[in-house]
């Protein structure tokens, strides 16, 4: 039925009267190259899917093994600071220093009690995740302008975290670089913990702010480790979208140049690998909420590294095919030159009957169909040749048969007229010239009989011809 229909278009039709006005040789070699191509198609084809799906699934699953490590890691990194910071805030001597009244606070006890605030800050400090802790405390005492490790409130009021610690209440607050109000390590950025302590007795009154600075090299370095690929990024934005720290191949992602420091991403759906598409460039993305902070950790890599697996794949099966075509088309040659080889050679021998030329061809040892039209062939050729002989040799049969009743219908009526002017002689007394005539008719029979032979020599034969024309000339009076 879909032969049917197929006969019925145009194209096919064209198609097809082209394919079955070439050769033999080259419909065998494109009919041998096609199948192999469709095999090949097929089989390239299927080891594409099945394996294009298993490198997709591996690769996910290897993104998101990278991310959740590092996301984890990092969960564990803030944690353990946020532990680190419990122990100043519910430190019960810093609690008692700083819950001093501070009209009977004098100057040698706040002077004491500055070292022990000191060591506390210094002894948090040894930690490699800390690179500085300081504790901001009331303007009046007199250690507050310490500057270093100890700061005024008031300073920690003109910063810009101020209002969102106390939004938060004064829990645990992450901050970035950019929202610290002063940069005091040189050639080294820092993300901070930033938590606020009330008074014991009077809740609504600030006690203390407690600030520990974090290099962001240490959370850079977890977020490097997220990195599936060389030119993939990893970030920790905050919900605005504002970086606060990356990997070291930011460089690969679009960033706005009127706002480097801002990247707005889709909404895509959390802790799972998702394909986004980002300033016309496609990435397969992940991202997860940090517990304890509002910053979100974002992988970013480019979907042409994400698949270069498949790619490569792809470029395998392309070649390997590539090759085993180029080898089915140099085989399918010399497999259909041994098929047509010989059916060429008997189309020549065909020709050469078609020109007269009848020879029987070659004998072939092989049985198959060919071999048999072969052995038809040749048996044709020789029934040919046996009905020609046959032919031919009925052919003189039926010429001397034809002659010898031409002769005997010729020889009774010279025997009659021979006869009748012999008798009109014999009216006239012409004895002479009928002695002449029975001479010759006597000696034209005698020849005639050829003492039985077929062949006689030429002689003999200008001798019959001879008398028989001496007969006609004495019977015409000498007008022959």
């Amino acid at each position: 039925m879909i032969y049917n229909r197929l006969k019925n278009l145009r194209f096919f039709r064209t198609l097809l009267t082209l394919f079955n006005n070439i050769s033999l040789h080259r419909k065998i070699v494109l009919t041998y190259f096609f199948f192999i191509f469709m095999l090949v198609g097929i089989l390239a084809a299927s080891i594409y899917t099945f394996t294009a799906s298993t490198i997709r699934t591996q690769s996910t699953f290897s993104l998101q093994q990278s991310f959740n490590q590092a996301s984890s890691y990092l969960t564990y990194k803030l944690n353990g600071i946020s532990s680190s910071s419990d122990m100043v805030i519910y430190n019960v001597s810093l609690n008692d220093i700083l819950n001093k009244d501070k009209n009977s606070y004098s100057v040698m006890e706040q002077v004491a009690d500055s070292k022990t605030i000191l060591h506390l800050m210094k002894s948090l400090q040894e930690s490699e995740d800390i690179k500085r802790a300081r504790i901001y405390v009331p303007d009046q005492l007199i250690y507050s302008g310490n500057g270093v490790n100890i700061c005024p409130l008031s300073q920690a009021a003109s910063s810009l975290w101020w209002d969102n610690l106390f939004r938060k209440k004064g829990l645990h607050l992450f901050v970035g670089n950019d929202e610290l109000e002063d940069i005091p390590y040189r050639n080294q950025k820092c993300i901070a913990l930033i938590r606020a302590m009330y008074r014991q007795n009077d809740y609504s009154e600030l006690s203390f702010i407690l600030r520990l600075d974090i290099p962001r090299s240490t959370v850079e370095s977890i977020l490097n480790s997220a990195n599936y690929t060389n030119d993939s990024c990893t970030l920790l934005l905050d919900s605005r979208g504002k970086i606060i720290a990356g990997s070291n191949t930011t460089d690969s992602i679009p960033l706005s140049k009127e706002n480097p420091d801002y990247l707005t991403l889709p909404a895509f759906t959390a802790d799972s690998a998702v394909k986004i598409q980002l300033s016309g460039q496609s990435y397969m993305a992940m991202q997860t909420l940090i517990p304890g902070t509002e910053w979100n950790m974002v992988t970013l890599v480019p979907y042409s590294s994400f698949t270069l697996a498949l790619t490569s794949l792809v470029k395998i099966i392309i070649g390997v095919s590539f090759l085993i075509l180029l080898l089915a088309w140099f085989l399918s040659k010399p497999i259909a030159h041994t098929i047509t080889r010989r059916i060429d050679l008997l189309c020549r021998y065909m020709q050469r009957t078609k020109d007269g030329i009848l020879q029987e061809a070659p004998d072939v040892i092989y049985r198959d169909e060919i071999g048999t039209l072969y052995e038809n062939y040749n048996f044709m050729i020789s029934r040919i040749h046996t009905l020609l002989r046959e032919n031919y040799q009925m052919g003189r049969e039926l010429k001397s048969a034809e002659y010898k009743a031409l002769q005997s219908q010729i020889n009774p009526h010279f025997l009659y007229n021979t006869l009748d002017m012999i008798s009109w002689l014999s009216y006239q007394n012409k004895s002479a010239q009928i002695g002449d005539i029975v001479y010759s008719l006597a000696n034209f029979y005698k020849l005639s009989l050829n003492k039985g032979k077929y062949i006689v020599p030429i002689s003999d034969e200008i001798s019959h011809v001879s008398y028989y024309m001496k007969i006609q000339d004495l019977r015409f009076s000498g007008n022959i």
